[in-house]
């Protein structure tokens, strides 16, 4: 991106100040959150392959948690004893009517 566009001289004046802007101190979160925090800290423009590999790392990171949330709770044992998989079960995928 050139320098002279209005977005990346609004982007390098709050790049330093993550306090001022807390968009900005999200976005470095998660890069950091992925291992990938050079992309942030080198202003590197992310071609599809990073983003792939950003959002296959986040859906990982939400799987984990998820698993870890479902183990800490007492009242979920009967939950756990079929919900094996982070997915979207089939019966929720139906479209009913109202009437239906």
């Amino acid at each position: 991106m050139p320098d002279t566009r209005i977005t990346k001289k609004i982007l390098l004046s709050n790049f330093n100040s993550v306090q001022c802007n807390p968009w900005l101190g999200d976005i470095k979160q998660i890069f950091s959150d992925v291992g990938m925090e050079s992309l942030y800290d080198d202003l590197q423009i992310c071609g599809n392959n990073s983003l792939r590999c950003v959002t296959l790392k986040l859906t990982d990171l939400a799987i984990q948690k998820w698993h870890e949330e479902l183990h800490k709770q007492p009242k979920l044992r009967t939950y756990r004893l079929y919900k094996h998989l982070f997915e979207t079960e089939d019966y929720v995928k139906i479209n009913l009517t109202r009437t239906e």
